[in-house]
């Protein structure tokens, strides 16, 4: 997490320096590419996806269970998950304070970095479906 955090504070920096904020869209742009791009690598090189390439889509379904919990005011189940995902988000806030000494960009890393997950995880996910389960080229 430290090197991502790293990697947007430098990101940040560079696009503060030219002055130029009208590519910052390309980065989003980029987080629904890159998944797909990983997933393709996947049927081609099937032994390359590891466990790890699952969490992201496990986050965003856990995203989407926190949805419904409230919908359907399940409120013991929606306080518990809202809870957990409160500490990973404070973990990640805290974490990039000390890295970046900035309050300001710790709290873009805490979106920057849920953008990503959820990104990701719907990438993921839609090409899972896709290729394996729909057997679509």
């Amino acid at each position: 997490m430290r090197i991502y955090n790293y990697l947007y504070y430098k990101t940040y920096l560079l696009a503060q320096r030219s002055k130029n904020f009208d590519d910052i869209p390309v980065l989003g742009g980029m987080l629904f590419v890159i998944p797909c791009f990983m997933f393709n690598i996947f049927t081609f090189f099937p032994k390359t996806l590891k466990p790890v390439h699952f969490f992201p889509a496990a986050f965003t379904v856990f995203l989407g269970f926190i949805a419904l919990s409230f919908i359907f005011r399940w409120y013991d189940l929606f306080n518990l998950s809202a809870s957990v995902l409160l500490l990973y988000a404070m973990a990640i806030l805290i974490d990039a304070v000390i890295v970046t000494k900035s309050i300001y960009i710790a709290y873009l890393s805490v979106i920057a970095s849920f953008i990503q997950l959820v990104a990701y995880g719907i990438g993921f996910m839609t090409d899972f479906f896709k290729r394996v389960l729909f057997k679509v080229q």
